[in-house]
């Protein structure tokens, strides 16, 4: 392979240890190879980065497996001021690269393939953004796991009788919680309870909410719901033939889909309903999760606004094929069409 960097350097990163090896030659000649390990210790990391500014190498590639490349990342970002290449590059790309020696290390064929310029780094946003990043992205999570735990309780409640859910419109709010703490107290409830539970217009159905909560709970089910426990759904569980992608993407856009799906009068609400009746909702869903992206792609590639013109066209189009269609099968079956213009 033909070499192009004077200097470069690759780490293999591992939960307790970071292999670093330094290329470091003339063009044309086989390179100096120096490999060194440090520990994953803040200490440590200090020493590899003051050894990376002692020999003025300024491109270091790294793997990004797990999160272990992070908090080198975050050190050495600054270094050069900032005038620094971090390439962090998957390692199945990496693994894909012919010519390999068997006797050759991870990080020794890292700093061998950056320095012949082989390695496509992956985006890593910058510091500024990366920061709100992670706050929303955890924020995700903590949502994501307060819902599972709801649906958790839910079902557990529909397992023992309760259909409270059934009749109230906010199925965590006030009353609802009002309801589940005196039944984790007493495992029954009865009419004058649930009236003091019972908030603002939900009184006006206390009838059908009794008849609903007609259940009884043990002292271990009462404990059970104080209790955590797994992420399941109760929804059937069907393959989906999409890759993996970047998840806050995809739900980012299947969020934006629910909301386009209520616009009856736009053309990609029309098509998201036409795919619900033969797929289903999720499918359906998906689906335009995909085509709007594939939308914001074209429109990227070619740096053109949004246009909602041309699915008018297309509409016509495809009416005028349709009709030409239906216009062919009747002459087939003997009929004269005529048409009204």
């Amino acid at each position: 392979m033909q070499e192009i960097l004077t200097c470069a350097m690759g780490l293999d990163i591992h939960r307790d240890i970071i292999v670093a090896c330094l290329a470091k030659g003339e063009l044309g000649s086989g390179p100096e190879m120096e490999i060194r390990s440090f520990s994953t210790l803040i200490p440590e990391m200090k020493k590899l980065r003051d050894w990376i500014l002692e020999v003025d190498c300024r491109r270091v590639a790294m793997e990004s497996t797990g999160i272990y490349w992070q908090p080198i990342y975050e050190m050495l970002e600054p270094c050069f001021d900032g005038e620094i290449n971090i390439p962090v590059v998957n390692a199945r790309h990496r693994k894909n690269v012919p010519g390999r020696r068997t006797d050759m290390r991870d990080a020794q064929w890292i700093a061998t393939l950056l320095r012949a310029f082989l390695l496509k780094g992956s985006l890593i946003p910058d510091k500024a953004f990366r920061e709100p990043q992670h706050l929303t992205r955890y924020r995700k999570s903590i949502v994501h796991d307060i819902t599972a735990q709801k649906n958790r309780l839910d079902k557990f409640l529909q397992s023992c009788g309760f259909r409270v859910t059934a009749f109230l419109s906010d199925a965590f709010g006030a009353s609802w919680h009002n309801i589940i703490r005196h039944l984790i107290q007493d495992g029954s409830i009865d009419r004058a309870a649930l009236d003091k539970c019972l908030k603002t217009q939900t009184r006006k159905r206390i009838d059908q909410i009794l008849i609903a909560l007609n259940g009884n709970l043990s002292i271990h089910q009462r404990s059970f719901l104080l209790s955590p426990g797994n992420n399941e759904s109760a929804g059937k569980c069907k393959s989906a033939h999409i890759y993996k992608g970047n998840p806050y993407l995809k739900s980012m856009l299947c969020e934006v889909g629910w909301v386009i799906s209520g616009k009856r009068t736009l053309y990609l609400s029309g098509w998201y309903w036409r795919i619900k009746q033969r797929k289903g909702a999720k499918r359906a869903t998906i689906a335009l999760a995909r085509k709007r992206l594939t939308l914001i792609y074209s429109m990227l590639k070619a740096g053109q606004p949004y246009n909602k013109d041309c699915f008018e066209q297309r509409r016509k189009r495809c009416e005028r094929k349709r009709a030409h269609r239906m216009v062919n099968e009747l002459q087939k079956l003997g009929y004269m069409v005529i048409s009204p213009n």
